[in-house]
């Protein structure tokens, strides 16, 4: 499989545009953050969560700025995994200009799974760990 697990597709709005008139470096987070969401979503999480009490959580997140976005223009972000163990889970995103094509930046986010019952780090289940397994794409 050569594509990537999820496409979301945004436009940059204007309240997250700087005095530089282009995108500033705190709302690229955002999208990202919504393009994770809804690949979690897209796969069944929410149903796992519900029923395990357990989730996963970001602890770190490194953004690399290729090319600057401008208000309006539309953004489309793909979301792979690319590292999983019964630990930790790693999503890659790429964003790039939904017009032109080109790549405007990148966010690697190292995710943990929680239990909400001991309110600990905890094993993922391994249905779950299955599943996200077996979406594991290369970068």
């Amino acid at each position: 499989m050569d594509e990537p697990l999820s496409v979301y597709k945004t436009e940059v709005h204007p309240d997250w545009i700087d005095f530089n008139n282009h995108m500033t470096e705190g709302f690229y987070g955002v999208p990202f953050g919504v393009a994770a969401g809804k690949f979690l979503f897209n796969i069944g999480f929410r149903k796992y969560v519900e029923e395990t009490n357990c989730t996963i959580y970001a602890i770190q997140n490194i953004i690399k700025y290729t090319k600057e976005l401008k208000v309006n223009d539309q953004i489309r972000i793909t979301t792979q995994i690319t590292n999983v163990n019964k630990y930790h889970l790693n999503f890659f995103h790429h964003m790039y200009h939904g017009d032109e094509g080109f790549l405007a930046a990148t966010e690697d986010t190292l995710f943990m799974h929680y239990s909400r019952n001991f309110s600990s780090f905890s094993a993922m289940d391994n249905t779950i760990y299955k599943k996200f397994k077996s979406l594991l794409l290369p970068i």
